[in-house]
């Protein structure tokens, strides 16, 4: 029923709504709160695969010094969680991608639960990457999408216990 909602003008003009400023701390309050992402769902069902479980991370900004936060889905693997830098196949890697290469630690919150993490990236061409890209493909198939629409290789990143 979501899928056939988010498909209708009204729908995809709540999805235009979420993506916003406004929207986007409404999700980041229930992220914290419930551990749930609205935006998260509704961009699932407008692309129709399931959704991904989502983290909400904290990083210091390269240039500002001060504490930015990003809701994302994520990964987890053998007990690591993963991070794909996917950015919706822009040209440029996201913004916490470049916070985490100046400052690798970072604070994250999973099912409202917040740990402090470390950052370590993920070299393409080993094995870790190619078993990490195959698994996370399993879990939704826009990550193919995304590589094959960019001419930069998406970085992916364990976050390690601190």
């Amino acid at each position: 029923m979501l899928s056939t909602m988010i498909r209708t003008r009204p729908g995809r003009q709540f999805v235009q709504f979420m993506r916003g400023n406004t929207g986007k701390k409404i999700d980041k309050f229930l992220v914290r709160t419930t551990g749930f992402s609205l935006l998260m769902k509704t961009f699932s069902a407008m692309v129709g695969f399931p959704p991904m479980p989502v983290l909400m991370i904290y990083t210091i900004g390269r240039k500002s010094g001060e504490e930015r936060s990003t809701v994302m889905p994520y990964v987890e693997m053998d007990g690591t969680v993963y991070l794909i830098g996917s950015n919706g196949a822009k040209p440029r890697d996201p913004l916490w991608m470049e916070n985490l290469r100046a400052n690798p630690r970072a604070r994250l919150i999973i099912d409202r639960q917040t740990s402090m993490r470390s950052a370590r990236f993920v070299e393409h061409g080993t094995d870790e990457y190619a078993r990490l890209w195959a698994f996370a493909e399993t879990k939704t198939p826009q990550y193919t999408t995304y590589q094959n629409s960019t001419t930069r290789r998406i970085p992916v990143v364990a976050m390690e216990p601190a």
